[in-house]
C-alpha cells in the first residue's frame, strides 16, 4: 500500500479520490469515452474486464490530465490509481534494492502518466508502466533503464580479439549486417511503422538468442520462430525482464517484424 499512500489513492476516502469523484461528470462531458461508468469508484473492477474500451478509458484519463489536454492533475492521479497493480509488481521486482523503491515507483508512475503522449497509438497501461520501470532503473543505475541513460557505453559490444565477429566484419567489406539492420530500424521508425521501443525489443531477443547459442543450449523453436528470434529461451528471457508473458512478447515481435518488412518493401 506504500505506493498508493504516496499517491494519496490508498482508499476512496482520500482527498485525491474524493476530488476525482467530484470532477467526474465534468470529465465525462469533455471526454465521452469515460461514460462507461457513472461513478469512478467502479473503474478498478471495470478496467480489469477483457473489454477493448479499457484502453479508450485510460487514454481519456491521460488526455484529461495531460498539460497538452485538459491539464487536470487529478485525472493523472486517477490513472495511477488504476495502474497500481502493475506499479506494485514493478516495486516488488526491485524490492531487494532498498526501501526507497516504492517511493521511486510512485514518483515515476505519476510522471509517466502525466507526460504520456495521449495521441500515441501504444497501449496506455503497458506504455506507462514500461516508462515507469525504465525511469526507476535509470535512477538506480540498473537494467535497461540505466542502459538508455548512457547509450554510448551500453550500445557498445565488447569482443575478444579472436571473436568470430571480427572475421565476419572483415569479410563483409564496407557494409556489415549490423549496419543493414540499423538502416532497417531507422527506416521503420521514420516511416512510422515501428518505434524505438519496438526495435529495442528485437535487439533484446537477438541478444538472448545469441547468449543461448553461445552457452550451447539446445533451442526449442516453433514453426514461426522468426529467423531464430522467437525461440523458447529468448522469449522466456525477454518476457521475464519485462514482467509479461512469452506469448505477449512473441505476438509483439511478430507484429514488429511484419511492420518492418512492410516498411522496407514500400
Amino acid at each position: 500500500m506504500r505506493i498508493a499512500d504516496r499517491l494519496d489513492v490508498g482508499s476512496l476516502e482520500t482527498e485525491t479520490l474524493r476530488e476525482v469523484r467530484r470532477r467526474w461528470s465534468t470529465w465525462v462531458a469533455a471526454e465521452p469515452g469515460l461514460s462507461v461508468v457513472d461513478d469512478p469508484s467502479k473503474l478498478p473492477a471495470w478496467t480489469r474486464r477483457p473489454d477493448p474500451r479499457v484502453d479508450t478509458v485510460l487514454r481519456a484519463l491521460v488526455k484529461t490530465g495531460s498539460p497538452d489536454g485538459h491539464d487536470d492533475p487529478a485525472a493523472t492521479s486517477a490513472l495511477c490509481w488504476l495502474l497500481l497493480p502493475g506499479a506494485t509488481n514493478i516495486a516488488r521486482s526491485m524490492s531487494d534494492l532498498g526501501p526507497e523503491v516504492d517511493d521511486l515507483v510512485a514518483v515515476h508512475l505519476w510522471l509517466a502518466a502525466r507526460t504520456f503522449d495521449w495521441s500515441n497509438k501504444r497501449t496506455v497501461a503497458g506504455a506507462v508502466l514500461r516508462e515507469t520501470r525504465r525511469s526507476v532503473q535509470a535512477e538506480l543505475g540498473i537494467g535497461r533503464g540505466s542502459e538508455r541513460s548512457d547509450r554510448t557505453w551500453h550500445q557498445s559490444l565488447v569482443l575478444a580479439p579472436d571473436a568470430q565477429a571480427w572475421h565476419v566484419a572483415a569479410d563483409a567489406g564496407d557494409r556489415s549486417p549490423e549496419v543493414d539492420l540499423l538502416e532497417v530500424f531507422r527506416h521503420g521508425i521514420e516511416s512510422g511503422n515501428a518505434t524505438s521501443e519496438d526495435c529495442q525489443l528485437l535487439l533484446d531477443l537477438a541478444v538472448a538468442s545469441t547468449a543461448e547459442s553461445s552457452s550451447g543450449r539446445r533451442t526449442i523453436r516453433s514453426g514461426r520462430s522468426r529467423g531464430g528470434l522467437c525461440g523458447t529461451y529468448a522469449l522466456d528471457q525477454v518476457a521475464r525482464s519485462q514482467n509479461v508473458s512469452a506469448r505477449t512478447v512473441s505476438r509483439r515481435a511478430g507484429r514488429i517484424i511484419d511492420e518492418l518488412r512492410d516498411a522496407a518493401s514500400a
